[in-house]
């Protein structure tokens, strides 16, 4: 409200510049976790879909037992349980279980804590003091306590139902199972939500691969960075500044296993800001935003970024002789569309300070900010023209960079003593860190996608073999009678076959979904690709057809005496 009201003071005071001009106020935490809050709802929903596939596994084993405790539930009832207490009881053992289950998983949490932590190479504020406190332990315990209520409230509904007179009549002999139905649904649903993760997971991997073959503009292999802030105070002149870094550049080259060395004042990807308006001097109307640079004489040697047309900046281009700048070819694209740029003027609004300067030459775009985003604008002015305090080195090496490490501290501690290289780093490192996220997403989705094929595929074996249990009298009767054996197991691998069908066929609308959720993550890729979709059905359904042949290959070795004599 405050900031609102020093916005209309200033509007009212200087109309011609704050005219239509607001602060923005904005929370350092939403700040520090903009970036990361959608994907840590993607991590979160693949958590919750797991624990549901898990549940539903729970859900179909209690089911498939009811039928075999028919008689002690009836017997119970017999003797005076309430259905209420039959509930309850049922109840129970589903929630001992998931309790038990909640254990074992916050104990493996424990153990694997420090595994974790260095798997997620997330560069977030609080990171690295993240541990299990007593808020996530109690998380874990209401967790397991959902999970047991949920898993065990239908099969333990369905348990308490039985009609009391026939269940003891029965006897042992009650095999005829109950929602049969209700499981085969449940595993539709785990094939389908397996296949969901499994293609949001093939879209974030085959993304991080095409982000990783995307060419940053510059060989990143055997290039050494670091940083070096000169204090205001010691280097007030601009001559000091040039005769430190230039120094220092002659004494790096000179150094062993040093190819080439260069300097500018934001390396790409490492330092990704400065930006200024920019015009051609000719359209002062049409100003665009750039990234500008600061840079010496071998800069782009050192990077190898390529020249297209002109020249680099050189010791000639001093204080004292017309201003000079090299430009990017998107630069060029932009200002300077139908023509050659060389010769021609650009004007760089620096602050209150407008800048005109000749273009001397045309490099090829660099990819700034990251390899996910495209090339824009850059323009590169000459450091003997525009010396900064902070620059940054870039030292090409024909061999380990590290190894010319403390050539490079020499080089600085012989010129200046107290100044310390910050921001030690290879290129290459620089690269993978500012992918790391991206990796640490795709890698994880698929490690929360493979375990709820594995336990789709575990629950789809556990409902075909409980339909080959119950149907093994009519097994036996029909190879009594001579049935094929290839007859016998295509009624159960026909059965596995419609509860797969029928779970890719419903995935669709899940996986257009939750496309449209990670949109913004991929890179280079199509939420609706058809090669990861195709893939992923097919790779699911090889799975679950594996998970079917077990329970074909024992219906096809029912003894039909043996199953004959059982009824």
């Amino acid at each position: 409200s405050q900031a609102d009201v020093i916005s209309a003071q200033l509007e009212a005071s200087y109309p011609e510049t704050n005219e239509g001009k607001a602060l923005l106020l904005t929370g350092m935490h939403d700040v520090l976790v903009a970036d990361y809050r959608s994907r840590l709802y993607v991590l979160t929903a693949a958590v919750a879909l797991v624990l549901l596939i898990a549940c539903a596994n729970i859900v179909g084993m209690l089911l498939a037992r009811a039928p075999l405790r028919r008689v002690e539930l009836s017997v119970r009832a017999a003797l005076g349980a309430s259905r209420g207490r039959l509930v309850g009881q049922l109840l129970a053992e589903a929630v001992l279980l998931a309790l038990m289950g909640g254990v074992l998983g916050t104990a493996c949490a424990v153990w694997m804590q420090r595994l974790i932590m260095n798997f997620v190479q997330v560069d977030l504020p609080g990171m690295g003091d993240a541990h299990l406190s007593i808020v996530m332990l109690a998380i874990a315990v209401v967790l397991s306590l959902a999970a047991g209520l949920i898993a065990g409230i239908y099969p333990a509904m369905s348990g308490a139902r039985g009609k009391l007179a026939e269940d003891l009549k029965a006897g042992s002999r009650t095999t005829v199972g109950t929602g049969t139905r209700f499981r085969s649904g449940l595993v539709v649903a785990q094939v389908a939500l397996s296949i969901v993760l499994l293609i949001g997971a093939g879209l974030l991997i085959r993304s991080f691969s095409r982000v990783r073959a995307t060419d940053p503009g510059f060989s990143p292999n055997n290039l050494l960075t670091a940083s070096v802030e000169l204090p205001r105070s010691m280097y007030p002149e601009p001559a000091s500044r040039i005769q430190f870094f230039t120094s220092v550049l002659d004494e790096i080259q000179l150094a062993p296993g040093v190819v080439s060395a260069g300097i500018i004042n934001h390396l790409p990807v490492i330092s990704p800001r400065n930006t200024f308006p920019v015009n051609a001097s000719d359209r002062p109307d049409e100003p665009s935003t750039v990234f500008l640079r600061s840079v010496l004489p071998g800069y782009f040697e050192s990077m190898q970024i390529p020249f297209h047309s002109g020249r680099d900046v050189n010791d000639r281009d001093a204080e004292g002789a017309a201003l000079v700048v090299v430009i990017n070819s998107s630069a060029a694209d932009a200002f300077f569309p139908s023509g050659n740029a060389v010769g021609q003027q650009l004007t760089v609004q620096y602050f209150d300070e407008p800048i005109i300067a000749e273009v001397v030459g045309v490099v090829g775009d660099v990819r700034m900010r990251g390899l996910n985003e495209e090339p824009r604008p850059a323009v590169y002015m000459a450091y003997l023209q525009r010396p900064y305090l902070g620059m940054q080195l870039a030292v090409r090496t024909a061999g380990d960079p590290t190894m010319v490490l403390g050539s490079l501290r020499r080089a600085v501690r012989n010129l200046d003593a107290d100044l310390p290289l910050a921001r030690i780093t290879t290129m290459e490192d620089a690269i993978a860190s500012s992918l790391s996220e991206r990796k640490t997403i795709a890698v994880s989705l698929s490690a929360y996608a493979a375990l709820p094929l594995l336990l789709a595929a575990v629950g789809l074996y556990a409902v075909l073999a409980f339909y080959v249990s119950q149907r093994s009298h009519e097994i036996g009767l029909r190879m009594a009678l001579g049935a094929d054996v290839s007859e016998v197991a295509a009624i159960i691998l026909k059965r596995g076959v419609l509860l797969i069908a029928l779970g890719v066929t419903i995935d669709t609308a899940g996986a257009v979904g939750l496309t449209r959720v990670i949109q913004q993550m991929l890179f280079g890729i199509e939420p609706t690709d058809l090669a990861t979709f195709v893939g992923v059905v097919a790779f699911v359904s090889f799975i679950s057809l594996m998970a079917c042949f077990v329970p074909a290959w024992r219906a096809v070795r029912v003894d039909p005496m043996v199953a004959l004599q059982a009824e």
